[in-house]
C-alpha cells in the first residue's frame, strides 16, 4: 500500500470507546482522519522508522488547523479503544497477537496492518476479534504487550 491520500472511515467499539488527546506534528504533513500516527519523541508524524510507535488513530486537525500541518499544529489522536480496521493481515491464526506497521510500509494507511513480526515498527494494539479473515478485524489500543508512553 502507500501514504493515505484521503480520509478512512473510521469504526469503533461503542463498549470500548477511544481515549482522545491533542498532539503536536514533528513535520509538515498531510494527516487523514482514519490513518495511523507515529510517535517519537513525543511528537507525530506519519512515516517513522521502524524502532518508533504507533501513537494512535487519526481522529482529526485541532480547531483552526488545515492540511498540510505545519510543525508544532495540533492532531486529535485516540490513544485507546477498540478500532475496526479492513486489512489483509488479519487472519484467525493470529488473533489475540500484536498488530502494527511492517518496516517495508511505514505509512499511515491502515491497510498496511501485518500481526507482530521481525523488522515491524511497535506495536498499535492487539488484534483481539476477526470479523473476515483475511479482510478485516478489530484492534484494541487499550491492549499493547509493550505500552507505549506517548
Amino acid at each position: 500500500m502507500a501514504t493515505l491520500t484521503t480520509e478512512v472511515e473510521i469504526r469503533w467499539d461503542g463498549n470500548n470507546p477511544p481515549t482522545i488527546v491533542q498532539k503536536a506534528a514533528e513535520v509538515a504533513d498531510t494527516y487523514f482522519r482514519g490513518g495511523i500516527a507515529h510517535t517519537t519523541a513525543g511528537l507525530l508524524q506519519l512515516t517513522p522508522t521502524a524502532t518508533e510507535n504507533p501513537a494512535g488513530v487519526i481522529m482529526g486537525l485541532a480547531s483552526g488547523v488545515d492540511n498540510p500541518v505545519a510543525i508544532a499544529d495540533l492532531i486529535w489522536i485516540a490513544v485507546t479503544g477498540r478500532f475496526f480496521f479492513a486489512f489483509a493481515g488479519a487472519l484467525d491464526a493470529d488473533e489475540g497477537e500484536g498488530v502494527s506497521m511492517p518496516a517495508a510500509a511505514l505509512f499511515d494507511n491502515p491497510a498496511d496492518l501485518v500481526v507482530n513480526a521481525a523488522g515491524t515498527a511497535g506495536q498499535l494494539g492487539i488484534l483481539d476479534h476477526i470479523a473476515s479473515t483475511a479482510v478485516s478485524g478489530w484492534v484494541n489500543l487499550s491492549r499493547r504487550s509493550a505500552p507505549t508512553n506517548i
